[in-house]
């Protein structure tokens, strides 16, 4: 499939409806029936959510087959996604004082995975975070040594390099939660990908 990527940077793109709009609302009405425990991590309140209904599983399906066409070649390749759907649910129970619900960062950290033993060791190269929901205020990705700050809409893929030059937050956020999926592309040992 083809997907327009809109730069706001020579290394930063979005592409609007990587999710198309019936697969949003499917996972939405999906995540509204969950009941999970909160937990707290670093300040922030979130819950992981696995969703392992067929509609649920059909929408992730193509959800990978796009990001692997996207992101699998001879020099990287996306690391580790969940062969199951799951989704990472933040709630801001309350204002955070520093502004921040999530703090700024580097994606640029070593996620070891057993499962990945031909490129254990390889470089994170790219973060990507795909949204599933918008009905928030706030909430935007801030790259703090970029000056860019940007507001996805539910079914937006963000992607942006691992490296510290793209350190990123996100804002604090009140009303509905925010919802997404987060992955990483690594880059490509001595092996060859399919």
């Amino acid at each position: 499939m083809k997907f327009d990527k809109v730069y706001v940077d020579e290394n930063i793109f979005y592409i609007e409806d990587f999710i198309d709009k019936e697969s949003i609302i499917i996972l939405q009405n999906e995540i509204e029936k969950q009941s999970l425990k909160v937990e707290e991590n670093r300040g922030l309140y979130h819950d992981v959510l696995s969703l392992n209904t067929d509609q649920a599983r059909l929408v992730w399906d193509k959800i990978t087959i796009n990001l692997n066409d996207l992101f699998t070649n001879n020099e990287e390749h996306l690391h580790n996604f969940h062969e199951s759907p799951i989704f990472i649910k933040y709630v801001n129970r309350e204002a955070k004082s520093t502004g921040w619900a999530m703090y700024p960062h580097a994606d640029d950290n070593i996620y070891e995975s057993q499962d990945d033993p031909q490129t254990f060791y390889s470089p994170v190269l790219k973060g990507i975070v795909i949204y599933i929901t918008d009905d928030y205020e706030g909430g935007q990705i801030v790259y703090i040594n970029k000056d860019i700050k940007i507001k996805p809409k539910s079914g937006y893929l963000v992607c942006h390099p691992a490296s510290e030059d793209y350190t990123h937050g996100v804002k604090s956020f009140s009303g509905g939660p925010r919802v997404i999926v987060s992955a990483f592309v690594k880059g490509n040992l001595n092996c060859q990908c399919p």
